[in-house]
């Protein structure tokens, strides 16, 4: 029973693993609107990268969070790969408005079709606990969404070491390599994917 056990989880992380660094393929032709029984088409302008994606911080951020939350993002990098031009937007938990201040024109420069500086700020100033892959850049090609740039969000809460975030930051890198291959992979193998990776 251990032994299948094993097997199952090598299959599961090699899936993972294989959708995350799977090659890119040039934009020279448009994915069909219908995949049926197809495999997913890639299509991303994102470039493979060792650079780590470019931290945007509330002032009230400590340099140890920000240095921890580097280190879990170079731990992936190191691993699989990255891929940029990303972004890591790091939120304090219960600040003034003037912490947030300094990240709206970098957020909403990225986010093209649309800012949502005001939600993130809302949330952080209730006391945040999300962390997620999330809008970014943008534009449409062949009738298909296609990501230009990626952003990450981290919203501690006053409860969350330095450590953790760093762990996090493993997590949600993983999000931005992945999808930096393409578009449609399936939820169970996005998410287990970071999961493993985090472990």
């Amino acid at each position: 029973s251990t032994g299948v056990t094993m097997i199952r989880h090598f299959a599961f992380f090699s899936l993972a693993l294989i959708a995350a660094v799977a090659p890119a393929v040039a934009d020279t032709t448009c994915p069909s609107p219908q995949r049926g029984c197809n495999p997913p088409n890639i299509f991303s302008a994102m470039t493979a990268s060792d650079t780590l994606p470019t931290i945007v911080a509330s002032t009230g951020i400590s340099q140890d969070m920000k240095d921890k939350l580097n280190e879990g993002h170079q731990v992936l990098v190191n691993f699989i790969g990255g891929a940029t031009p990303s972004k890591a937007y790091l939120w304090e938990p219960g600040g003034a408005d003037a912490a947030y201040a300094g990240m709206q024109s970098t957020l909403c420069a990225q986010q093209n079709s649309g800012c949502s500086f005001s939600n993130y700020v809302t949330d952080a100033k209730a006391g945040g606990g999300q962390y997620h892959k999330g809008g970014a850049g943008s534009d449409c090609k062949c009738s298909h969404a296609r990501e230009t740039s990626s952003a990450v969000f981290y919203l501690p809460t006053s409860g969350d070491s330095a450590e953790f975030i760093g762990e996090r930051g493993i997590h949600e890198a993983a999000h931005i390599t992945q999808m930096s291959h393409g578009e449609y992979f399936p939820t169970w193998l996005v998410e287990g994917g970071a999961v493993h990776l985090e472990c």
